[in-house]
């Protein structure tokens, strides 16, 4: 059926108890808000009625930039949303495509969910996935001997693992979020971004912080997000000390295993990872996790059909950003992540 239009899930009372039974957080109210008040972003929800999310629910976001024009992301800064409840993300394609049109759009993206007609992938990544039904020992056992091995070295250098919701500890991860985003060659998040994840999610219950800490001093930190026993392991950040401290961002994975575990989650996703990154690969399957390819799409309007072309992950612009100070580089991240997506 043609003619449908997208929705704004913040209009809808009850949005996330209406959601089918395979939606994840990406899905939820919550991360809509995120995107919409940190970045200014245009939820474009599309369902399989057109009025409400329980008959199944593709959540896309309009992006309007004078730098890298006007786009519909499923979604932004989201590793994976596939369509949830009956059908698919193709059943919605055509009018997806009449939407963009008429909107004047450059591109549509669509991230792990083919949709259909004649679809090729853009780019592909890796996924990294945990069952967490048999409980957590048996998934620990199941990590290889490296893994293990910086878990007792995180014991014996006397690292200690904290959860907390507060404003506080949330302003320490954005601490150590910039000095590992400087390391690896790329500008912060605003700290918006994640002041509203501590207001949407983590403080309603929907997000785990968690920080490392070696004495008096934290030395990582990780945020988790997690909606119907599913869990996502969303960012990651540690501190620039020397000689580094062993096994603190293994141990916090291990803290988050065992509490999921522990209230029935049955997976945690460890996020995408580019196939050029070996190493980051290669910590990922340490866990023992599922493997799986997750294919992006994108639609160019102009030339009516679907292209490729994998996203910059690399260059120059990575040695330029590690020799920025801190405060310039969060200055970059604020005024170039809304025109990302």
């Amino acid at each position: 059926m043609n003619g449908r239009t997208p929705i704004d899930p913040r209009a809808h009372t009850g949005w996330d108890e209406a959601l089918p039974p395979d939606a994840d957080v990406f899905h939820t109210l919550g991360w809509a808000r995120v995107l919409a008040e940190t970045y200014g972003y245009r939820p474009v929800y599309w369902t399989a009625d057109g009025a409400g999310p329980d008959r199944g629910v593709l959540p896309m976001m309009e992006v309007r930039s004078a730098l890298t024009g006007r786009r519909g992301v499923s979604l932004p800064f989201t590793d994976c949303c596939r369509a949830a409840g009956p059908g698919g993300a193709a059943d919605l394609l055509d009018d997806i495509k009449a939407w963009g049109r008429r909107s004047g759009w450059r591109l549509a993206e669509w991230r792990g969910a083919a949709p259909g007609g004649d679809a090729i992938p853009a780019c592909e990544f890796l996924r990294y996935t945990l069952d967490l039904r048999g409980g957590a020992e048996g998934v620990l056992r199941g990590a290889d001997q490296n893994t293990r091995r910086n878990l007792r070295k995180a014991e014996r250098a006397g690292v200690r693992v904290e959860a907390a919701g507060t404003p506080e500890a949330m302003a320490l991860f954005v601490r150590l979020n910039a000095v590992t985003r400087r390391r690896h060659g790329l500008p912060p998040q605003p700290r918006r971004f994640f002041e509203m994840l501590q207001t949407h999610l983590v403080r309603p219950g929907a997000g785990r912080l968690a920080l490392a800490w070696r004495g008096r001093e934290p030395v990582a930190g990780a945020i988790f997000l997690h909606f119907r026993g599913r869990a996502v392991y969303k960012y990651g950040a540690s501190a620039e000390t020397r000689g580094g401290v062993p096994g603190a961002n293994p141990a916090l994975l291990a803290d988050a295993i065992r509490w999921y575990a522990a209230r029935g989650a049955e997976r945690l996703d460890l996020g995408r990872v580019w196939p050029g990154n070996t190493g980051l690969r290669r910590y990922k399957r340490g866990w023992g996790g599922e493997e799986e390819r997750l294919a992006y799409y994108r639609y160019a309007f102009r030339r009516g059909t679907f292209v490729t072309g994998a996203p910059p992950v690399a260059g120059r612009h990575n040695a330029l950003f590690r020799r920025m100070p801190v405060w310039l580089l969060r200055a970059v991240g604020r005024a170039a992540y809304r025109h990302m997506g």
